[in-house]
């Protein structure tokens, strides 16, 4: 009895803890802002449709900066030269 609600527990940490990973995601948040651009677009509302899209494109520009920040302090190049 206590090892299947151990198991259970477990089962229950795993699936809570895989789905953190995901909304952690860089991948995952982008596709999310994507898919609101989207609904702003079909709304016909180009201001925020835009504010998105700019956000979108910031958080981008500081993973790429974060990657070349990273590889620079591993003493690798970056592809930019």
């Amino acid at each position: 009895m206590i090892k299947a609600i151990f198991q259970f527990l477990n089962s229950i940490f795993f699936f809570l803890k895989r789905k953190a990973r995901k909304l952690d995601d860089p991948l995952e948040q982008h596709k999310k802002r994507i898919e609101q651009i989207d609904k702003d677009i079909k709304s016909e509302n180009s201001i925020q449709a835009t504010l998105n899209a700019t956000s979108d494109l910031d958080e981008l520009d500081r993973l790429q900066k974060l990657k070349d920040n990273t590889n620079r302090s591993n003493g690798n190049k970056s592809e930019k030269g």
